[in-house]
């Protein structure tokens, strides 16, 4: 296929989206990137402080852009796009760039999504290897299908719509706008800034960090509060090999990024950073070049007008991931072999992201309560194989967080299904949207099982788990009884 050939199902489907703004090769599209730069990199509520500032703030931005830039900013204002749940979604790719091979490959595919009814911002991570249909042309990972866009479209708002169509896709929600930025502009900027501030949830190590000469080096970082050079913050949010289990893969990562994005915020808010003239001109002269938007310049205006009381506690975040409460999972090396080309890949539980969406928009509908939700275990205490992640499922879409699945210490069968509350009694609806699903159950406070690190409430799975799967017992749970029903309370009856 031609570089310049688009293939024709998909290229159908972008002539019914519009897209505002002008063309980025116009002098306005490059005032658009340079403005935008500043907001992803600063996650926009930095230089929202601009418009909550005394007049010398203005005064000192101004003398550094330029007065033509000024009156169009002040003159531009417009509409943001919104769904029909008043949200604004932004996608957010991050990659190694030009100067890397593979450097339109994206590490980091994150959505913002602004909630303009209480003034929150929910963010998703969508993980690098997760392998989904692209609409009208085959399918691929996720960090692949921005690179193939740019190959099929010599247009970027068609680059854009090509990896939007895979969001929307995988999320069930509309993408409103998007932006491509080059790592190495967060490296300069955090430069420029004189290092950042990040918060290190805990010590890991990576021995196998690419060392961009086809080797590894390894990278190091510690707990607590360090002040980071921007190759370091570059090294924090791409890092996926740490010696220690809990900060490997997509997973950790998504985390990290988020945390520095949050730390990149709260930068951006002292006013004395906005308000140096230099800064502000090292910035734009540095990473105007670096970046992808379809944002005209007075939609970021309109953006940043609307979002400037957001508080760090209106912030939340969801990553998808393969864990033991993900929704997400490693096929074996023979399935990857026979059907993938050998190649390492994520795939939805089920075939398909029908459980991903509602877990999407259940985190939408109130990101906050995720934070809430008790912390779950699941452990099999019959001879039925995967009992646990089975029934494990619906909490998994309300967005509990299931610390562990596995079988009961030496795999001991339960006639008796138990629910062992660990947190005494700090979440009484966790219990009764367990005893809906579970209801020969028995709660109790004695630890029957031992107790895994950070769980609140361990579920154990008993024979009699099969009475309770009958459907007319699920009730709100859907076809997914249907699935269990069938395939294990025959199973069941001669444990």
């Amino acid at each position: 296929m031609g570089r310049n050939s688009a293939p024709k199902k998909l290229r159908k489907s972008f002539e019914v989206r519009h897209l505002a703004g002008s063309s980025r090769r116009s002098a306005s599209g490059r005032a658009t990137k340079i403005f935008f730069t500043v907001f992803l990199l600063f996650l926009g509520w930095g230089i929202i402080t601009l418009f909550q500032s005394p007049a010398s703030t203005y005064d000192f931005v101004f003398q550094a852009i330029g007065k033509p830039f000024e009156q169009m900013a002040l003159s531009f204002k417009a509409e943001i796009k919104k769904d029909q749940l008043n949200r604004t979604n932004i996608l957010l790719l991050g990659a190694g760039g030009q100067s890397h091979d593979g450097g339109f490959l994206t590490d980091t595919n994150l959505v913002l999504s602004f909630n303009h009814n209480d003034n929150s911002v929910a963010m998703i991570s969508i993980p690098r290897d997760l392998y989904s249909e692209i609409p009208g042309q085959g399918s691929a990972r996720m960090n692949m299908i921005y690179s193939m866009g740019r190959v099929y479209y010599p247009d970027p708002k068609d680059q854009f719509l090509m990896i939007d169509s895979v969001v929307e896709h995988i999320l069930a929600i509309p993408i409103h706008y998007n932006a491509w930025v080059d790592f190495a502009a967060v490296v300069e900027v955090v430069d420029i800034l004189g290092g950042l501030t990040v918060d290190i949830e805990r010590s890991f190590t990576d021995q196998q960090y690419p060392d961009n000469n086809y080797g590894y080096m390894t990278v190091s970082f510690a707990q607590g509060l360090q002040t980071l050079s921007g190759e370091q913050v570059l090294q924090y949010v791409r890092s996926r090999h740490a010696n220690e289990a809990i900060e490997q893969g997509d997973f950790a990562r998504a985390l990290r990024q988020q945390r520095v994005l949050e730390a990149l915020r709260r930068r951006a808010l002292n006013l004395g950073v906005l308000a140096n003239a230099n800064t502000i001109k090292k910035i734009f002269n540095t990473i105007g070049e670096n970046i992808e938007t379809d944002f005209s310049l007075g939609e970021i205006i309109g953006l940043a007008a609307v979002a400037k009381d957001v508080q760090r506690d209106q912030i939340n975040s969801l990553v998808l991931n393969d864990g033991p409460g993900g929704l997400l999972y490693t096929p074996t090396q023979q399935i990857r072999e026979q059907h993938y080309g050998g190649s390492y890949l994520l795939l939805p539980d089920g075939g398909n992201f029908n459980a991903i969406h509602e877990l999407v928009r259940n985190f939408l509908a109130a990101p906050e309560k995720l934070e809430e939700l008790a912390r779950l275990e699941f452990l099999n205490g019959t001879r039925v194989l995967g009992l646990a992640d089975r029934v494990s499922r619906p909490f998994k879409t309300k967005g509990y967080r299931i610390m562990n699945l596995d079988n009961t210490l030496g795999q001991k069968v339960y006639k008796k299904s138990y629910i062992i509350d660990r947190a005494g009694g700090k979440y009484p609806e966790t219990l009764l949207e367990l005893k809906k699903i579970i209801p020969e159950a028995e709660v109790t406070k004695v630890s029957l099982e031992p107790n895994y690190a950070g769980v609140d409430i361990t579920v154990v799975l008993g024979a009699d788990v099969g009475s309770g799967m009958a459907p007319a017992n699920y009730g709100p749970l859907g076809t997914y009884q249907d699935e269990i029903y069938s395939s294990v309370k025959s199973e069941l009856t001669d444990v």
